[in-house]
């Protein structure tokens, strides 16, 4: 997943968009809006501290290295944290709408950074207990 489709989806989430679709490659665009500008350029900061947390949870294996501000768009998360799963990188947006809309809109930030908990919490159960594929058989002597 790019940087830039985390912001995208999180616009999207944030409802700030007017119904209309946010693509990627339109980020560029939507940080000279005034309308967007403000939480485009909080989102690295969200970004950032979405990836610690995962780190300090045990979803990242190695403390991930910051989104910088003048990150291209359409870098990808694995340049950031080597161990960065699609499912991670789709969680984070729900972070980002969490830390980056508490001001204007707590209930939908407190409401997105609890579904955040809930898919990290169950994203580490299963890497703790996948599921069982098959059985062995044992027989005693």
């Amino acid at each position: 997943m790019r940087l830039g489709e985390i912001k995208a989806q999180a616009l999207m989430l944030m409802g700030v968009n007017n119904g209309l679709n946010i693509s990627w490659s339109d980020i560029d665009t939507y940080k000279e809006d005034p309308s967007y500008a403000t939480y485009i350029h909080a989102m690295n900061g969200a970004i950032n501290r979405c990836m610690n947390r995962m780190y300090i949870a045990g979803a990242l294996s190695a403390s991930p290295s910051n989104v910088m501000s003048t990150s291209l768009e359409m870098t990808s998360m694995t340049e950031f944290s080597s161990d960065m799963t699609d499912t991670l990188a789709g969680m984070i947006p729900l972070y980002v709408v969490g830390d980056v809309f508490a001001m204007e809109e707590p209930s939908v930030a407190q409401n997105m950074r609890n579904e955040f908990e809930q898919l990290l919490e169950e994203y580490l159960n299963k890497q703790a207990f996948p599921s069982q594929s098959e059985v062995d058989i044992v027989y005693g002597v």
